[in-house]
């Protein structure tokens, strides 16, 4: 019983990780490609008002600029300030740690066991457990949409999990 609670957090740990990856890249790529465009959009602006016949270009790229730091601003489900990235990767390099602590744990008490673990296991699990504290929560609050249940983050995982366990089949893989 407590074999298959062990194995659940460590698939939940590995689609975390790799979905705060996938998030994180997602993000910045974003953000850059957002300031890239801002910068030419303010760099076209700029020269054309040195054209009189080119009025109609100001005023279109002024409003573009406009635009683009209004969604900046205002909408930061599609550009996240950087620090909040960083938390994020804090987080993940936690949860790569974590993780490595769990499948040590896996592979040392609980894998080759035919018995359920005993208390002093159990209180060992506990603690590895414990160490989250709310870095979940945070996690979630950072991260605006679930990269983790995205069908990319499913098949990184299941390969991660039947890669480092190759008795995996006996435990539930995520989303086969």
């Amino acid at each position: 019983m407590t074999r298959n609670i062990v194995w659940e957090e460590i698939r939940k740990t590995a689609s975390y990780i790799y979905g705060i990856e996938k998030y994180t890249k997602a993000k910045r790529k974003y953000n850059t490609g957002s300031k890239l465009f801002t910068f030419i959009i303010a760099i076209i602006c700029a020269t054309s008002t040195i054209y009189p016949e080119w009025r109609e270009a100001t005023i279109i790229t002024s409003i573009i600029v406009a635009t683009c730091t209004f969604i900046k601003e205002f909408k930061p489900i599609y550009a996240q300030p950087e620090e909040e990235l960083r938390e994020l990767d804090n987080i993940c390099d936690f949860y790569k740690g974590y993780l490595n602590k769990l499948e040590d744990f896996f592979t040392s008490d609980c894998y080759d066991s035919k018995e359920d673990l005993d208390e002093k296991k159990k209180d060992r699990f506990k603690e590895i457990i414990n160490t989250v504290g709310d870095r979940e929560t945070t996690m979630k609050r950072l991260c605006r949409s679930n990269y983790w249940e995205s069908k990319e983050v499913k098949q990184k995982t299941t390969y991660h999990l039947k890669s480092g366990f190759p008795q995996a089949k006996y435990y539930s893989l995520p989303y086969e």
